[in-house]
């Protein structure tokens, strides 16, 4: 059953209540709670109810009941829960919980006759309805500049909250709207037969301008409005949105009749607000105070100062006293609307002024007025002093005057809610769109299906907007981008440069100049050919063409830019370049703080990125910390995405592999095999990447009959879905050959070194450390016949790569060194074979000085194959690719096998 959201929860702990909760006492309390707040949550069991708080928003606001035998550990456990704003003990010892209760500020009484607890907690209640404001607090240096530092996270919030409301305010008036919220209502207040009379009235009578009246009036549509944008719930936000945009409107229409005469004038309101909100106003002074909801105040003090009866919950709350300064002046151009509304208003006597959503206030000074009381003296801000080029480029170019469910469904999309954009999508096909809207949104639908990992539905989706498209002889280009995206999500990488060709001769034809849409399709074109491994081409699309296309056309600071920067940086990774690719991750990471709000699901790819080059690089304890900031975004996501957990367990166990923890990493390679499923085909590539990794840890554990075991099953899938270039396929034709080194089957090893060489000189620049291994590879195989001259070459021309692609003390680096002082110390040369051994990376140092670039001839590699056929080989080739589907068939009886792990 979908859970209900109302105002506030009451949760009631009872240590003795029986299971079946039908006692009598219980049910009496029940009924008389319900009338007052419907959302009523019983627990008999601690546990259970401390579970029940860590699903709760840290917004939420919860008034907690504590009855029959509670012990004081208990009262202090629960006590400190962020989301308790007042504890009721109910008991039959009234002093001997009193006692226990005293030091817990929290505590608003102990009660033993249930008439008096339901009195104190209605009393509370009506108090607490005008409080907890939601709010965004953060500093500026200068609050009239367009722009200033320190970009931080209220910031981003508050610029994708503005948009929101842009979004919401250009929403068309339907009676489905009307619908949405009456029946939220009626939901919220199912049990509640006083609110349930007000909701009739509500929708039998209502009219739009009559908002401001029911706004203002004790009842349901004040509760509710309130705590949606308080917990920033964007559903039940867009629940609301037919009365919301009516009382934008009619605030927006006395606003602009009292300009003409409005003076400067000082407005007051009381209320209560954490010791930490307190505090960031402290810390903020000459910054902005932005408000989420909308925001009344009083031009009577004495009004304003009802609110403050004492201290209430020190030192968890404080009473502040907000003084407002409103400069209207004749020339004020206000963003925001905000008016007297004491004629319009249901309390006429309280000479009430409302504020408009995202009013935003300079925060002058906070002085103590009283010792239970806080001042804070504000002045009304024409605009927030945040640069808003963002927000303005989305208006003119993606939302303009009239909005729609398809642009509430994008901004979703854009805010990182994936999942919500996915719903409205659906949300829309039930109201009987043209086909051509249907079109559009089954365009939508596919891709935000393909983010959501479910590929099948994604294809199935961008199928029927095809077929739309050719019915209606119509262009959209973007059904073929995101058949693109599908295809690379199924390895079909060949099929995916087709479709983003395809989409991109559409943009040419539609348009006279490049836009924003044509940059998208010059990226996705360029990561089709990073997925094939051509590099070359894939950095062209990527970085001359998307690049340089965005970067006039749009904002410094938009999101899309952080996308274009984090996808050159992976071709640049994989070039080898790890400096540049560093430097965009870098300047994709700044936008993506300026630019999105907090752990949008978009930034675990650049934090991902991060960790893996910190990890190339040898930085291992900075690419743990990066891993973990991007699986905190991916647990936060909705819904939770088990190929991304999987994929972040799996960078994990590489870094844990890089510093020789062979256990742990297998135990993160297992780990993020429970989160996938050959049954899925968008989990196959992640899969093969573990199977691969399972193995290589078997190599380095001498346990070579796993290894291989491992190796073939990631072989078989890789078989399905990938090409023969692709970097995941050489790099399992390169473990084998690893196992087949390590059993001394080195006419094996070898065939397998020589395909992925033959393939990787034309598909990679001739200093990438891809290559340095396939070298080293192949220069172990030589040692291990007898061949040293060439191995020392071949190790020499892997180490002179190394050199220029990775830091001269890398692991990779120093293994190398290695391999060669073993070659010196077998022929006899001690001194030199110290060097390497003892001083790797003044050795690496000197082989990028003293080394020429060396052309080892094909001659030479071959000889290695002594007195082996080449039909010989080519025989175990097949044989091997034909028993693909049988692993145990591939594992040679020759090995060595040790013991099983």
């Amino acid at each position: 059953m979908e859970e209900v959201e109302c105002e506030f929860d009451i949760i009631w702990l009872d240590g003795l209540m029986t299971n079946n909760l039908n006692e009598p006492d219980y049910l009496n309390r029940k009924t008389d709670l319900g009338n007052l707040i419907d959302h009523l949550h019983v627990f008999n069991n601690t546990d259970e109810c401390l579970d029940y708080f860590a699903t709760l928003d840290v917004a939420d606001k919860v008034l907690f009941i504590l009855s029959r035998s509670i012990s004081k550990s208990t009262l202090s456990q629960f006590h400190e829960q962020t989301q308790i704003v007042c504890v009721y003990v109910y008991c039959n010892d009234v002093s001997e919980h009193r006692e226990r209760a005293n030091g817990y500020p929290k505590v608003r009484g102990v009660f033993n006759r249930p008439e008096e607890l339901v009195q104190k907690i209605q009393q509370d209640v009506q108090f607490l309805r005008h409080h907890f404001i939601p709010a965004n607090i953060f500093p500026v240096q200068d609050v009239h500049q367009t722009s200033f530092q320190n970009v931080n996270k209220e910031k981003t919030t508050f610029l994708w909250f503005q948009l929101l409301i842009d979004v919401l305010v250009r929403l068309p008036r339907s009676e489905q709207s009307k619908r949405d919220l009456i029946d939220e209502c009626r939901k919220c207040y199912s049990n509640n037969a006083c609110e349930q009379k007000k909701i009739s009235d509500f929708e039998l009578n209502y009219m739009s301008n009559q908002a401001i009246e029911w706004y203002t009036r004790d009842c349901f549509l004040f509760r509710l409005i309130n705590r949606a944008f308080r917990t920033r719930n964007l559903d039940n936000i867009f629940k609301f949105r037919y009365f919301f945009i009516d009382l934008q409107k009619q605030l927006f229409e006395l606003h602009q009749t009292q300009l003409s005469f409005n003076l400067s004038q000082t407005l007051c309101r009381g209320q209560i607000i954490s010791t930490g909100e307190l505090q960031q106003l402290k810390d903020n002074i000459g910054g902005v105070y932005s408000v989420n909801t909308f925001f009344s105040s009083s031009a009577k003090s004495d009004v304003a100062l009802t609110f403050q009866t004492g201290a209430f919950g020190k030192p968890y709350f404080e009473c502040v006293l907000f003084e407002i300064l409103v400069d209207n002046k004749t020339d004020s151009k206000w963003k925001v609307s905000f008016a007297d509304i004491h004629d319009v208003s249901f309390n006429k006597d309280e000479g009430e002024v409302l504020f408009g959503m995202g009013s935003v206030f300079h925060i002058v000074d906070v002085t103590q007025l009283t010792p239970d009381i806080w001042l804070v003296n504000l002045t009304l801000l024409e605009n927030s002093g945040v640069d808003e080029s963002l927000r303005e480029y989305y208006l003119e170019n993606h939302i303009g005057q009239q909005s729609s469910l398809i642009m509430m469904s994008e901004l979703l999309n854009m805010m990182g809610q994936t999942a919500q954009a996915k719903r409205y999508c659906e949300l829309l096909l039930r109201e009987h769109p043209s086909e051509e809207e249907k079109m559009q949104i089954y365009t939508y639908l596919s891709y935000y299906e393909y983010k959501l990992d479910d590929l099948t539905a994604a294809k199935r989706s961008s199928k029927i907007a095809l077929e739309l498209q050719n019915s209606l002889k119509l262009i959209l280009p973007a059904i073929y981008s995101h058949m693109g995206f599908i295809s690379s999500a199924l390895g079909e990488y060949q099929d995916a440069i087709t479709y983003h060709q395809i989409s991109l001769e559409m943009e040419r034809k539609k348009k006279i100049k490049e836009d924003e849409e044509m940059a998208v399709v010059y990226l996705n074109l360029g990561l089709a050919y990073y997925d094939l491994s051509m590099l070359k081409p894939a950095l062209y699309w990527c970085e001359k063409m998307a690049l340089q296309c965005q970067q006039k056309l749009l904002p410094s600071d938009h999101p899309s830019l952080s996308v274009t920067y984090s996808n050159i940086s992976s071709v640049y990774s994989a070039m080898g370049d790890h400096k540049l690719a560093r430097s965009n991750l870098e300047k994709a990471l700044e936008i993506q703080n300026k630019s999105l709000p907090p752990l949008h699901f978009n930034t675990h790819i650049v934090l991902n990125n991060l960790a893996l080059e910190s990890q190339l690089v040898g930085e291992y304890k900075s690419a743990l910390n990066y891993y973990r900031q991007a699986q905190e975004v991916i647990i936060n996501a909705s819904p939770f995405n088990p190929k991304l957990f999987a994929e972040n367990y799996l960078g994990i166990a590489a870094v844990h592999d890089c510093r020789g923890n062979n256990r742990k990493a297998l135990f993160y390679n297992k780990m993020a095999l429970k989160h996938l499923s050959r049954k899925k085909p968008e989990h196959h590539l992640v899969l093969a990447t573990i199977y691969n990794n399972i193995g290589m840890l078997f190599i380095n554990m001498k346990y070579y009959k796993c290894a291989m075991k491992s190796l073939i099953k990631a072989l078989v899938l890789e078989k399905h879905f990938l090409d023969s270039r692709h970097v995941l396929w050489l790099t399992t034709l390169s473990n084998m050959g690893m196992v087949y080194e390590e059993c001394g089957l080195l006419k094996k090893a070898l065939y397998l070194h020589r395909k992925v060489l033959n393939i990787r000189k034309y598909t990679l620049e001739r200093d990438h450390p891809d290559l340095a291994t396939t070298w080293d590879n192949i220069g172990v195989v030589s040692y291990k016949i007898g061949k040293f001259k060439t191995a020392i070459k071949l190790y020499q021309k892997a180490l002179r790569i190394n050199a220029i692609a990775l830091p001269f003390d890398h692991p990779a680096t120093a293994c190398i060194c290695g391999n060669l002082g073993n070659v010196y110390c077998r022929l006899g040369n001690q001194k030199l074979a110290r060097k390497y051994y003892n001083y790797p990376e003044s050795m690496t140092r000197a082989c990028l000085r003293d080394t020429p670039y060396m052309k080892t001839s094909e001659n030479e590699i071959e000889t290695l194959t002594y007195d082996q056929s080449t039909a010989e080989l080519d025989s175990f080739t097949r044989n091997y690719l034909a028993s693909i589907n049988d692993p145990d068939s591939l594992v040679d009886n020759n090995m060595t096998i040790n013991s099983t792990v």
